[in-house]
């Protein structure tokens, strides 16, 4: 895994990433423009037994992050007990990232 130079100082400064915001902000080294982003909530996270529902209607990424953060906030005034991910498809290389961005606990 290489190690972007602002992601090093972004961690030398602030340590783990503690908010949805800087998850995302790392994650955009490895999203591009041929990606589908969706994000989810469900009430539990169970293992395979887990029943996520979208939130919004997929997306294509225009390279705007701050799209993804008001998604991801709206979906959690409305579901604020729900745990919510960010789900990105790659369509190009056929590959798939979850990643839960909040839990209400």
């Amino acid at each position: 895994m290489t190690t972007h130079p602002q992601t090093a100082q972004h961690t030398e400064t602030s340590g783990a990433p503690s908010t949805e915001a800087a998850i995302l902000d790392r994650l955009s080294h490895c999203i591009d423009r041929s990606c589908v982003i969706c994000v989810e909530h469900a009430a539990s996270m169970q293992p395979r037994l887990t029943h996520w529902q979208t939130w919004e209607k997929p997306q294509c990424f225009n390279g705007d992050l701050g799209s993804i953060y008001a998604s991801i906030e709206d979906c959690r005034r409305k579901h604020a007990d729900h745990h919510i991910r960010l789900s990105v498809e790659n369509m190009t290389w056929r590959s798939r990232l979850s990643l839960a961005v909040y839990r209400p606990h």
